[in-house]
């Protein structure tokens, strides 16, 4: 068994390893100066200390290990030739490994386990005939003022490509000048990506962002679960004021608006299109997909072509992907999106916006996204208080550590009249006691410098953090980086070319029955919950199946009374069906079909409390007799079983021209939304 990046294993990895050896036959390769996911839970120790480790393991888990460490030879294997890189770049990446995080930070580093490395490139003059001694080196520069980071930064894009100083050397020996899709640059946070990425795009320098970011806490993020929590609630101020504030509106005329405690008297006081909207958004609160994207249609989310529709473009899509993954194969509420957005927004969860990347542009994104990856020219940015090391540690709702144990950052206080969730004193006072460990900030500085080929810029707004100051020297720093300008010929049109991503739209070929159907307002009122809902379609089945069924749930005694006379057919359960409509094929599951050859029963097992939506369920069970009838050509019955109120409602099937006006009906106001 051979495991390659081996510095990015768990301890429960490498157990699973041993345990799938049939004998101590073992290579593990990898680099610990690299490990840089220990948030999730991957050690160096496993290679650091893999003896140790490996004994330990073997001894622990017994019979599982089948053979002792003895039983093979044990081998270390120093790579030391650096295939990558010139002298230049390997001097300063080596001193991250051993740079002090703070002027104060009691750190020895443990040199007996640093490997130096030789420069390949330059080892082998005969073949390069010395050209790499020749065109490499590393810079320094910090800003005068905070914020200027990212214009300098974009001068000296311009500089290597325009000074006429720098070359890049190809594997062949041969020379050529810069190009945008040479460089690489590298932040340790994803906002500094961004803000550098507005920059570059408005000094018209071709670049692709690659990288993870809050995108719940964006401004689309945040009005989406403003128009959230406004659709759910008509009385929801905290949703009408995101919206009236985002479009504008002063505080006087959202002051005028809450000026009441009478509800309908503030509705009418709500401007006429904002309620409008909100009334159109209701009939696709069970579509959130096409909820979201509404949405962001109303607001023209990302139809300029700044920069900054752009960015917000790519994070509006990806918040719809996030929501239609979690949505998709479950019955998720509106009030259960809203919980996914709060949660995310108070998290600070991360989620990928990556662009496409290209050769023609330069490439912006993290330091963890760089890993593995190689460019002949590296901007490392951001060596500043604060931001290099991070000094974000845990930042969880709850925290832990080995010394210290689980402890939660927030609690619930009652005093004094007063009510709410506060930061937690007793662990604000542990998080003072703990002693911060940098050494996977070390190692992340490391991959990042160690990603340049032949150059590499190394830059700090004006408050320089101690890594800047070990990697340069001091605080000292070379040349400005010149303010020139690009020429045309800098911009061929394939590498200026940005590849276009869409914007978000449904497949039109595949569609929900749910996307035909229209609810009522207050139609998740009209259930049980959705857990509840799930339960009683799961009992439903097994009970269809002749299983065992939970018997707590009070409506197995009308489900049994439905299912009792349907047993002289063939019963099956949760059956996927589709109905094709022109060019368009509607999908869903029947609760419950009942096969008794010459004719066919279909079922429909409904939680509500009363029968505010059956219209829409009428228009659901149509699309399945139908689909039934065109499969077997027998006549079909349609019911719709709501068991909380033990009654059987049968229908009468609306006509395949009704339906096929219901999908050309959705079909245009996606491709409305999609304009």
């Amino acid at each position: 068994l051979m495991v390659d990046e081996f510095q990015d294993t768990d301890e429960m990895q490498l157990m699973i390893c041993l345990m799938l050896l049939k004998k101590g036959n073992l290579c593990v390769v990898g680099d610990w100066k690299q490990g840089i996911y220990g948030f999730r839970n991957a050690t160096v120790d496993n290679i650091r200390m893999f003896k140790t480790k490996v004994c330990g393991f073997i001894d622990s888990l017994g019979d599982r290990v089948a053979f002792g460490f003895d039983d093979q030879p044990y081998k270390w294997v120093s790579l030391e030739v650096n295939y990558r890189s010139t002298r230049a770049i390997l001097d300063p990446a080596f001193k991250a490994i051993s740079a002090k995080a703070t002027m104060t930070e009691k750190f020895t580093p443990d040199e007996d386990s640093i490997t130096e490395l030789v420069s390949h490139k330059e080892s082998d003059a005969e073949k390069n005939s010395g050209l790499y001694l020749k065109h490499t080196a590393c810079e320094y520069w910090y800003s005068d003022e905070d914020g200027s980071e990212y214009e300098d930064i974009a001068d000296k894009i311009v500089e290597y490509l325009e000074s006429g100083r720098y070359s890049i050397v190809e594997d062949d020996g041969t020379v050529r000048e810069p190009r945008f899709g040479d460089i690489a640059v590298l932040f340790r946070k994803f906002s500094d990506c961004y803000e550098l990425y507005k920059v570059l795009k408005s000094r018209g320098i071709p670049a692709f962002l690659q990288g993870d970011t809050e995108i719940m806490s964006s401004p689309p993020g945040k009005l989406a679960l403003a128009w959230l929590r406004f659709v759910n609630d008509s009385g929801d101020r905290r949703g009408i004021a995101a919206i009236m504030a985002y479009m504008g509106y002063t505080l006087p005329q959202i002051r005028y608006v809450f000026g009441t405690d009478d509800r309908e008297e503030m509705l009418s006081r709500i401007p006429l299109h904002i309620i409008k909207e909100r009334n159109f958004l209701i009939g696709k609160r069970k579509r959130p997909n096409n909820l979201l994207t509404s949405i962001f249609a109303f607001h023209r989310i990302g139809e300029g072509d700044a920069p900054e529709d752009l960015a917000q473009a790519d994070i509006a899509q990806a918040i719809i992907r996030v929501v239609s993954s979690s949505y998709s194969g479950s019955l998720m509420t509106i009030p259960d999106i809203i919980r996914l957005l709060e949660e995310d927004i108070e998290q600070s969860t991360t989620y990928n916006i990556d662009s496409i990347l290209g050769t023609g542009a330069v490439t912006v994104q993290t330091m963890h996204k760089a890993k593995g990856l190689e460019y002949p020219i590296v901007v490392v940015g951001g060596l500043s208080t604060r931001k290099m090391p991070s000094p974000d540690r845990n930042t969880g709702i709850l925290r832990y550590d080995d010394v210290h144990g689980i402890r939660c950052r927030r609690e619930y206080i009652s005093a004094g009249g007063t009510d709410g969730i506060v930061d937690s004193w007793r662990c604000k006072v542990v998080d003072n006691a703990r002693t911060t460990d940098y050494d996977e900030e070390r190692r992340v500085l490391f991959v990042a410098t160690s990603r340049a080929k032949q150059y590499m810029f190394i830059t700090s707004n004006s408050e320089v953090s101690n890594f800047y100051l070990e990697l340069a020297g001091g605080k000292v720093r070379g040349a400005r980086p010149e303010k020139l300008e690009l020429t045309k010929d800098r911009l061929p049109e394939e590498d200026v070319k940005e590849p276009t991503i869409p914007r978000y739209t449904r497949r039109r070929q595949n569609i929900a029955v749910h996307d035909i159907m229209e609810y009522k307002e207050g139609a998740e009122e009209s259930g049980k919950g959705k857990q509840h809902g799930k339960d009683v379609h799961s009992a439903a089945e097994q009970m269809a199946l002749g299983k065992p069924y939970d018997t707590s749930l009070t409506e197995t005694v009308y489900i049994s009374k439905v299912i009792e006379p349907l047993k002289a057919a063939v019963l099956k359960a949760e059956y996927d069906c589709s109905l094709p409509v022109g060019d368009v094929t509607v999908r869903g599951t029947i609760d419950l079909l009942a096969d008794f050859g010459d004719r066919i029963e279909i079922h429909d097992w409904k939680t509500d409390i009363d029968k505010r939506n059956l219209d829409s369920y009428v228009t659901q069970l149509s699309v399945y007799g139908h689909a039934a009838a065109q499969s077997r050509n027998v006549p079909v019955r349609c019911f719709v079983d709501f068991v909380a109120q033990n009654e059987t409602v049968e229908i009468s099937m609306i006509p395949m021209e009704e339906i096929a006006d219901k999908v050309q009906e959705f079909l245009q106001q996606s491709a409305d939304v999609g304009e």
